[in-house]
């Protein structure tokens, strides 16, 4: 079985892999914990390509998702019930 690591690289295109990491970044700039999770990780355990990114944020997701969307120029539609938000970048 492959290695997390090497799926990593052989799954995830160069450019999604500098997304999450800029992400990563801008989470950690504001003490957050970010995880990828849902149908991103299925993805990349059946070396699928990726259809979008399913990331979680132990903070804030409207707040986060609004800092992203601001510095990437997306736009972001806030699911109130669930607490939950999405940020569409082109």
């Amino acid at each position: 079985m492959a290695s997390i690591s090497s799926l990593i690289t052989q799954v995830i295109p160069q450019s999604t892999l500098a997304l999450l990491n800029s992400l990563r970044d801008k989470a950690n700039e504001d003490g957050i914990n970010m995880y990828l999770t849902g149908g991103s990780v299925r993805d990349l355990l059946l070396t699928k390509p990726f259809q979008d990114l399913d990331i979680v944020v132990e903070h804030d997701a409207l707040h986060f998702a609004a800092k992203v969307a601001k510095e990437l120029l997306g736009t972001v539609k806030y699911h109130a019930q669930l607490g939950t938000a999405t940020v569409t970048i082109k």
